[in-house]
């Protein structure tokens, strides 16, 4: 009812809320500012309390209902991050920390809404343990398959001496699959009493020489410091002489400079510095005609180009007929 005793008609809306406000400030004395262009105030200040509800009551429905399921809340948290990740890119350093935990609650998030990984498939020769590759990979902390960092788990794995390459994929929802080839054990190299185990490239990929030994007997074993480094040259250099190759055990580099040779009948064979492929001619040629690393001698110096020098053993010196004819 109003003053008159008539029936009025209920106010709605943001008329209703200033009218309320009218009568408030009305009764406390205020009332000057319900008339003329103050109203239009008042209805503004009404205005704005609505729309601020009105966000409250949107907000609490879209957390109980967007938000309630696990699959929902992994899709805004991701969203959510991958933003502020772009604004990242963008230097917005002051967001960084809410980025960051934002990134860990959205992967939490998508690990419970059924992109976990719980699935690993290594791919790749036997030699290398598996569980060397799954201790590298344990480095990374993201627990949901979206957010594991690909590029970071390859250089993690490349950074094992075994490995020459290798491939990371996803598999979704939850697998991680893991291709690798391993570098192949090329010589064993000898240093400082030692053995390791190198690569083509003279790259050290195990330690413990043991498990190859028997696979690479019929390599020379290089030693001494910078062996590992010539080791495919002079290799390569030594198939091109196949009367001379298999009859040498070991090399051993000395000064970085050249190299000494050693058969598995004891017999040293001192080569040139620089190229070798002269040397091994003319060694090549003394075996082919006499027979030489097969014969009574502990050196073969072929250093100076124009002549080769040879040391005989002692019991080669006692038999010699210059021997025999000096004692008679």
């Amino acid at each position: 009812m109003d003053h008159r005793g008539c029936q009025s008609e209920p106010l709605n809306g943001p008329a209703a809320n200033a009218g309320r406000i009218a009568s408030y400030l009305a009764s406390h004395n205020k009332s000057h500012l319900a008339h003329g262009d103050d109203l239009a105030v008042v209805e503004r200040f009404a205005q704005s309390r609505g729309f601020w509800a009105r966000s409250a009551r949107f907000a609490r429905r879209f957390r109980s209902r967007v938000l309630g399921s696990p699959r929902a809340r992994a899709f805004v948290y991701g969203a959510m991050s991958l933003s502020l990740l772009g604004l990242a890119v963008l230097n917005a350093a002051p967001l960084a920390n809410a980025g960051q935990w934002l990134l860990v609650q959205a992967d939490r998030a998508l690990s419970g809404a059924g992109v976990a990984i719980t699935r690993v498939t290594v791919n790749g020769e036997e030699r290398i343990p598996q569980s060397h590759v799954l201790d590298v990979l344990a480095a990374d902390d993201a627990r949901s398959l979206l957010f594991f960092d690909v590029e970071k788990a390859r250089t993690r794995l490349l950074s094992l001496p075994q490995i020459k390459d290798v491939s990371v994929r996803k598999a979704f929802p939850n697998t991680l699959i893991f291709e690798y080839t391993e570098r192949r054990a090329y010589a064993l190299w000898q240093r400082d009493g030692r053995f390791a185990v190198i690569d083509a490239m003279g790259r050290v990929i195990d330690k413990n020489a043991a498990p190859f030994a028997e696979a690479l007997a019929d390599a020379p074993v290089f030693v001494g410091k910078g062996a590992n480094e010539g080791a495919y040259d002079l290799n390569a250099a030594l198939d091109a002489f196949p009367v001379v190759q298999p009859k040498i055990g070991a090399a051993v580099r000395v000064s970085r400079r050249r190299w000494t040779l050693h058969t598995r009948d004891a017999v040293r064979i001192e080569l040139p510095e620089g190229d070798p492929m002269p040397a091994l001619e003319t060694l090549t040629s003394l075996q082919s005609r006499y027979d030489i690393l097969s014969r009574a001698v502990t050196v073969i110096d072929l250093r100076l180009p124009d002549r080769v020098t040879l040391k005989l053993s002692e019991d080669a010196l006692e038999s010699s007929p210059l021997n025999m004819e000096a004692n008679t």
